[in-house]
């Protein structure tokens, strides 16, 4: 990638990283209008009906239409905003101090910078954003030379340069609305997930300084965020599981991203007369500009970088007037074919799609109501019960196990990634008509489309050792908790659960390799990656019922309990034996993905002392070696390696070998705030793989 590029890209995460920091001066207001994109309050068609786009009545007002769109895609509206609101008014007035955190974003997306990113100046890293916006240089020139009189030929070629410029226009309008609903429901879950184990942290403090049980407390709080991070975590898996690369890849990458925002952003304290505005709308204001704008603005992988062809497209056909038909075909197969019942031209059948996954989205979020849970999950920190860790548990399990929040997820970020082949197939049929009505895009598809192949030699019965491995380790830490749960010994309980969770990571390991390029006798990939996304996810919501229960046993032990606590470790036991049976037979069919696969294995939370190990461990899988992989830690600004290196780095992994890494973290000085470590893991010819770690006290 250009070094013009990230510098762009950097320029873009620099000004939503520091938003919240510099908002806390309170030197500036928070202008209405970047109020309302943060927000979602889109203009025009935002959860209205559907209501045809009309061509103008007379050539003036072709005209002066298009030079309005024109000008709309030289400066989108994210640029305007961002670009005048957030750079004139807020990082005008200071100097921002680059740190790794902005490396971390970038890594989510493989874009490493050059080794001089943080010399360079600042005014001329905030020069470039206008740049993401469409060129549309080409088609002002256009419009200036038919500002006087125009031939009938050059009026026909206006209104195919209309009709495509409304396309591409449209097409932004709808990815923006698209873009706006994939990033808060994926912020929603980070807000409950992460804000979840913000209140656990707060009832376990009230206990963790008991004799004896303290300890043990503290050690079990921990398995419980983990647990529920991976549930998470799996969630986000499943919601990507349909999804082809690289929006599969994009999609997680911002997810990294907003937690990574997320923690580093709460808990910010902001003085009286800031507008009535409380920290959490401030974050997620922040958080949904950010998620937008990696949607939308970067280089290579943004919406606009994957519609600027066709945007060009356009232009060039009308400088060189080539056009077919003429413009009533055109504006039926591109506007709307005048069938209420049908949706065959291109605009018609965006916009109603883009209408329908609006209500769909608003209607599944009403119902999940994730606010609810995490207003009933906040108001637990007032009660001192050990039960409190239980009920959290329950209320956040329910929102990803009810399945609503992550299919509105799902839909937004399908919608929006199929968009680019509509634009691109509305701008051509501008031009040339009588290629026949639009059939289904492809260059948008959301599904996978690689080669199965037969499993080597030997493969099928090393993966059905492993898998018979995990079912008998796991059964085996199940039978010590129930056993531990039958005295009322704190420790004793303590390395159950200790087994139970070292089993768990062997379960994960195993699952999370041979997600990566196992593939059912009677399916394809993705259909294997729902079933593995939603069995670790049920397994890990599972376990942290176990644990909650157990830590109320441990605060408290008492005879009654134990029927119920052994009755949810059963049940856990089970859903896992069932788990790796079905993984079983899908692996015995013996299909599996052609290339090479790494799967990367590591914790969802560390608890940080004045220095502490983060330790993963990678595997390569797939029919090829893995080459020039790279394993990196980012690190948040103010921690430091003790020992390690930054990036582990390995010449070649072969099919089926494992090989584990090793860092000591210091934590910075002075109070102690709630940061996020990153994994990435980077490779010649595999899928990229990155993981985020949560350092909690």
């Amino acid at each position: 990638m250009r070094h013009g590029l990230r510098r762009t890209f950097l320029c873009l995460l620099l000004l939503v990283s520091f938003t919240p920091s510099l908002l806390l001066c309170g030197q500036v207001d928070l202008s209405p209008q970047l109020l309302k994109l943060a927000m979602g309050q889109q203009p025009a068609r935002d959860h209205q009906e559907y209501t045809p786009i009309l061509p103008p009545a007379s050539a003036a007002e072709f005209l002066t239409q298009a030079a309005e769109a024109t000008k709309y895609l030289g400066d989108l509206p994210i640029d305007q905003v961002m670009a005048r609101d957030l750079l004139e008014k807020l990082l005008g007035a200071f100097l921002v101090e680059f740190n790794d955190e902005i490396a971390t974003l970038l890594k989510a997306f493989g874009i490493n910078l050059p080794p001089n990113w943080a010399t360079i100046p600042l005014k001329y890293l905030l020069d470039l954003i206008k740049f993401k916006s469409y060129n549309q240089d080409l088609a002002n020139q256009l419009l200036t030379q038919w500002q006087g009189s125009m031939t009938p030929e050059q009026e026909e070629t206006l209104k195919r340069l209309w009709l495509s410029q409304t396309v591409v226009k449209t097409g932004f309008d709808s990815s923006l609305s698209m873009a706006d609903d994939a990033t808060e429901g994926i912020y929603d879950l980070i807000d409950l997930i992460y804000g979840a184990c913000n209140v656990l942290k707060k009832i376990g403090d009230k206990f963790e300084n008991l004799p004896i049980v303290g300890a043990v407390i503290k050690k079990i709080r921990l398995m419980i965020s983990q647990r529920v991070i991976f549930a998470l975590n799996n969630a986000v898996d499943l919601v990507t599981a349909k999804m082809k690369e690289p929006a599969k890849s994009r999609v997680r990458g911002i997810f990294t991203a907003l937690t990574t925002t997320y923690i580093k952003w709460a808990g910010i304290q902001i003085g009286d007369g800031f507008g009535g505005i409380n920290p959490e709308t401030l974050t997620k204001i922040g958080a949904k500009i950010l998620g937008k704008f990696l949607l939308l603005m970067p280089p290579k992988i943004g919406y606009v970088s994957l519609t600027k062809t066709p945007a060009q497209y356009g232009a060039e056909h009308a400088l060189a007037g080539a056009q077919t038909g003429d413009f009533s075909q055109a504006a039926a197969q591109v506007l709307d074919d005048g069938v209420d019942a049908s949706e065959n031209a291109v605009l018609e059948s965006m916009v109603k799609t883009v209408i329908r996954k609006q209500k769909l989205s608003r209607q599944e979020r009403q119902i999940a109501n994730v606010a609810g849970a995490i207003s009933q999950i906040a108001q637990l920190v007032h009660f001192v019960d050990p039960t409190s860790f239980a009920r959290i548990i329950a209320i956040g399990a329910g929102i990803l196990a009810g399945g609503l929040q992550l299919h509105t997820v799902f839909n937004s970020g399908i919608t929006l990634y199929r968009l680019p082949g509509q634009v691109d197939q509305g701008v051509r049929l501008a031009f040339d008509p009588q290629a026949g009505p639009p059939s289904p895009p492809t260059s948008g598809s959301a599904f996978e489309d690689q080669e199965v192949v037969a499993a080597p030699t030997g493969y099928i019965e090393m993966i059905a050792g492993r898998i018979r491995a995990s079912d008998e380790q796991f059964t085996a830490a199940a039978d010590k908790l129930k056993a531990a749960v039958d005295t009322t010994d704190a420790t004793r309980v303590e390395h159950g659960l200790a087994a139970v969770e070292d089993a768990s990571h062997g379960v994960r390991h195993n699952i999370k390799l041979l997600a990566s390029f196992l593939v059912p006798s009677d399916g394809g990939p993705e259909e294997m990656r729902s079933l593995f996304g939603q069995g670790l996810m049920d397994h890990d919501l599972k376990s942290a019922a176990v644990y909650g229960d157990a830590l109320a046993y441990v605060f408290r032990p008492s005879a009654s309990q134990r029927p119920a606590l052994k009755q949810k470790i059963d049940a856990l036991r089970q859903q896992t034996s069932g788990f790796l049976a079905s993984v079983a037979e899908i692996a015995a069919s013996g299909r599996m993905l052609k290339g090479a696969y790494l799967g990367l294995l590591a914790p969802s939370a560390v608890f940080a002392g004045d220095s502490f190990e983060v330790s993963a461990t990678i595997v390569s899988a797939g029919t090829q070696a893995a080459s020039k992989v790279r394993v990196q830690l980012a690190l948040p600004k103010g921690y430091t390696l003790s020992s390690g290196p930054a990036a582990f780095e390995l010449e070649s992994l072969e099919p089926g070998k494992e090989t584990a890494f090793k860092w000591t973290v210091k934590k910075p000085a002075g109070p102690f705030r709630r940061s996020m470590l990153v994994l990435n893991v980077m490779s010649r010819n595999a899928p990229e793989a990155n993981h985020s770690v949560l350092v909690t006290e």
